[in-house]
């Protein structure tokens, strides 16, 4: 009944006076921007600086991996000198954890002696009072872990957040492989690796991951002596493994248990190198002792051979501090390159580098099958070829409020805000769907002009854009506000849709009509003109689909 008062009309005043007043500002706004060739011209070299502007800001917020979290734990390792017994690694290593459990902001710190065997390292998983109840970040709290490490003598460091999947092994963001032909080569080449990484400023706990001089007793045979002797260097060697690791002689069977039966020497024939020499060995002429065959030489080796690509390879472990990866991987290569390289040598960037290489070059493969489906669906929606190229510029806009809110709230381009970039591939092309939507009904139904269609579908369309962008900016809100643990990788997908969402709305709203008058009559004059040479109608040549 339209003489019924609406109960709600006091509520809703307020709501539809500031939607007419906007609804008034963007028809002035609309009105000059189709006014002329020049206000057109304008709307677009507004458009595309804003887009280079923001391309600019991106490359200033950096790119990186994934972003550092604040996760109130992080983990710490420490490789004390070669050689060092496991009860003076335990003894240095309590030392620094009571001095960093002295802090009020560190809860618990784990500490796990000799991991993997290695009796000289220590590895700490330190747990920290919840983000919310502490005024600095996690890195603070790492610095203070690493001046308790450095009163540990001839002591290497690494601090790093736990694995990003739990359980996962251990993996420095920065991992150079370091390869060549021979251990001669590799270890000074490697050692001129690291030198460099340190020289490159926002590195941090830069180490190089091969512990050289491990001391080790090695047996050297005299080949003339054990000939004379009939003992084969390979029976040798097997004498000696079963007398100092053991041989299973048979296995004890306890109901569906199975215990095998080591047997070795004595303790007390094994502990030293005069035990080791008088061990004896069995041969054809009777029993001889070791000495009798071969001598001792106390030397030193590296703890691990590593391998990869059947090549021997030493890695080089870092962390940034400060900076993003992005900004250090050229200034690394560049220093790498003056490194001078044996034959055979070579290097690799492997770690989260290496990840967030992948990344890209997936984002970017990514980011071109969406465009082609975008194409696809609004090609077939329309029935048109050319008019999804209109819809299709709201897709850099969004570009712009994606990289200007990344860059204000100081987050770098990370896996996370890449998500949020995809995302609004799909999200902001509705703003231009509704737009032209509208104007084309009124193209083609109506008769009406483009500029006379545009002028009344823009303010018709205003209020439905405006609120299912705002639905869209309020329910990613509290993501972009959240501050828990872990906040720093969903955080920053959020603000990235925000900020596409807005930067897409305020520009395709002009960006798109100014587009779409020029082109709609472009269209229209290809049509005349192709029908003055056939002499056929309009429609018959170019026929314009209904809605």
């Amino acid at each position: 009944d339209p003489n019924k008062r609406d109960p709600f009309l006091a509520l809703k005043r307020p709501f539809l006076a500031a939607f007419h007043a906007i609804e008034d500002v963007y028809r002035v706004a609309l009105r000059w921007a189709l006014r002329s060739w020049l206000t057109r011209t304008t709307v677009g070299v507004v458009a595309f600086g804003s887009l280079l502007g923001s391309c600019a800001l991106a490359g200033l917020s950096g790119n990186e991996f994934v972003n550092a979290e604040d996760r109130s734990q992080f983990v710490a390792e420490i490789e004390l000198p070669a050689g060092t017994s496991i009860d003076e690694t335990a003894r240095l290593g309590l030392a620094a954890e009571r001095k960093l459990l002295a802090d009020k902001r560190i809860v618990t710190v784990l500490s796990t002696i000799g991991p993997n065997g290695d009796a000289h390292r220590i590895k700490w998983r330190v747990v920290t009072v919840p983000k919310s109840q502490r005024s600095v970040g996690i890195a603070a709290l790492k610095d203070l872990a690493r001046q308790a490490i450095n009163e540990i003598p001839d002591a290497k460091i690494a601090v790093a957040d736990p694995p990003f999947v739990e359980g996962a092994a251990s993996e420095a963001p920065i991992m150079v492989q370091v390869r060549a032909v021979t251990y001669g080569e590799l270890e000074p080449l490697a050692q001129r690796f690291e030198r460099a990484m340190k020289l490159v400023p926002g590195m941090t706990d830069v180490q190089m991951k091969h512990t050289p001089g491990l001391p080790e007793v090695r047996i050297v045979v005299d080949r003339e002596k054990a000939a004379a002797a009939g003992v084969a260097v390979a029976q040798l060697a097997m004498t000696m493994r079963a007398s100092m690791t053991g041989e299973e002689a048979g296995k004890l069977r306890e109901g569906k248990d199975e215990t095998p039966i080591m047997v070795r020497l004595h303790e007390t024939d094994r502990k030293g190198v005069s035990d080791l020499l008088n061990t004896s060995l069995w041969t054809p002429r009777g029993r001889i002792a070791l000495r009798d065959v071969a001598h001792v030489e106390h030397a030193e080796g590296p703890a691990v051979i590593e391998r990869e690509g059947r090549e021997r390879q030493i890695v080089i472990w870092a962390y940034p501090k400060g900076r993003a990866l992005g900004d250090l991987v050229p200034e690394l290569k560049a220093a790498f390159a003056k490194i001078p390289m044996p034959e055979g040598a070579q290097y690799y960037l492997d770690g989260q580098v290496r990840q967030m290489n992948e990344t890209n070059e997936s984002f970017g493969t990514a980011f071109i099958l969406a465009l082609v489906f975008i194409y696809v669906v609004l090609a077939s929606q329309f029935e048109s070829f050319v008019h999804p190229i209109s819809i299709m510029l709201t897709l850099p806009l969004a570009l712009v409020g994606a990289f200007v809110g990344l860059f204000l709230a100081k987050t770098t381009i990370a896996m996370g805000s890449i998500i949020g970039i995809l995302l609004l591939m799909g999200l902001v092309t509705k703003n231009a769907i509704l737009l032209l939507d509208r104007a084309l009904v009124r193209v083609r139904e109506h008769g009406e002009t483009p500029l006379q269609a545009m002028l009344e579908a823009g303010p018709e369309r205003l209020r439905p854009i405006l609120m299912t962008s705002a639905a869209m900016i309020l329910g990613m809100l509290p993501t972009a506000l959240s501050k828990g643990d872990g906040s720093e990788f969903r955080s920053p997908m959020a603000i990235s849709v925000i900020g596409g969402v807005i930067s897409s709305t305020l520009l395709s709203l002009l960006v798109v009509p100014v587009f779409f008058v020029p082109l709609e009559g472009l269209l229209a004059k290809i049509r005349g003109a192709l029908a003055r040479v056939l002499g056929m109608s309009k429609e018959t040549v170019l026929p314009t689909p209904k809605e």
